[in-house]
């Protein structure tokens, strides 16, 4: 009949499922909305619909690169042809060698190293695990590779993957800061001035932009009096830095910071904000890495404002040769 109302069918939107999957077979982590009708909790682990060979890998990721007493971080997750979800595997066991070389390993936090590692699985977009693993290495180790495997089993097949973790060289680097000239604010006894200075100290991996260390150094608020001296009101710093103030100016002690020597530079960026009248001397930065001094001379900015460009690297340090090179200023 003419006009007649037809009905159309409820679009039903089934899960994605690898190439040669049975799309009316439950898959794994499918719900009930997947599949209407049919309740997939019966199926799991659920048998590979007739005629279906997985292909299963483990995907593992490791830091490239640490120090002998450092920490990896890891990842391996299960699936099946790269990008599926798979049923839940074993436990994802870890082991690790030089060379044929056996090395022990332990999770990080834990005490005791042993042969082997056994991570619990856990479901998210597919089965895995992400531990935190330590080395039983020393410094004779520098310069070694890690191979770290990962191995599950599923279904009867075991899967490995492998990662290659350098360890590296470690350099120290210590720094004293001080200011020949001083912050001398322009003296007026009837409006005594009161200068604010902060600092902050941040090394980047070159390579990665990883943060080595960021934090705020110093942050100073002095008082100036008509016997020039220094009265410092306020001051607040971390344990690995010692601040000086005297009359002729502000010294920053910072205590050692080990890089780790992965091949790439590292980006060392030292910000200086002040505020006051007269702010607009020289400091003389004494870097020392690896027991090798250099002296840099470091602009210190005018009221309000930071040295020199903001987004480039003050120092950068050669990760290889340990050359110091002078970006900013």
């Amino acid at each position: 009949m003419a006009g007649a109302y037809v009905a159309k069918p409820d679009v039903v939107s089934m899960p994605d499922v690898p190439p040669g999957w049975n799309p009316n077979w439950p898959f794994p982590g499918a719900t009930d909305p997947d599949y209407p009708g049919i309740d997939p909790d019966p199926f799991f682990p659920a048998p590979y619909p007739p005629g279906y060979t997985p292909t299963l890998t483990l995907v593992m990721t490791a830091t490239d690169t640490i120090a002998y007493d450092g920490t990896a971080t890891v990842t391996g997750s299960a699936r099946d042809q790269a990008t599926y979800a798979t049923n839940e595997p074993s436990a994802i066991t870890w082991k690790a060698k030089i060379g044929s070389t056996r090395v022990n390993l332990r999770f990080s936090g834990d005490e005791e190293y042993s042969s082997s590692l056994s991570s619990a699985v856990a479901f998210g977009t597919y089965w895995g695990a992400t531990p935190s693993i330590e080395f039983e290495l020393d410094e004779d180790n520098v310069g070694d590779v890690v191979t770290l495997t990962g191995y599950y089993t599923l279904d009867g097949v075991t899967v490995s993957q492998t990662e290659d973790i350098t360890i590296a060289a470690i350099t120290t680097l210590t720094m004293t800061w001080g200011t020949p000239t001083g912050i001398t604010p322009n003296l007026d006894e009837e409006d005594l001035p009161e200068t604010k200075f902060a600092a902050w100290l941040e090394i980047y991996d070159d390579a990665t932009w990883g943060v080595i260390s960021s934090r705020q150094i110093i942050y100073t608020q002095i008082s100036i009096l008509p016997s020039y001296d220094w009265q410092v009101d306020y001051e607040e710093d971390d344990d690995s830095v010692v601040v000086t103030v005297t009359d002729s100016g502000i010294t920053m002690e910072m205590a050692d910071i080990s890089l780790v020597n992965g091949g790439s530079d590292f980006r060392v960026f030292l910000r200086i904000t002040s505020s006051g009248d007269g702010c607009n001397n020289t400091a003389v930065v004494e870097l020392t890495i690896d027991g090798e001094t250099t002296d840099l001379n470091l602009a210190v900015s005018v009221d309000p404002e930071v040295t020199g460009d903001y987004h480039d690297p003050w120092v950068t340090i050669n990760a290889e040769t340990g050359e110091v090179t002078v970006n900013n200023p």
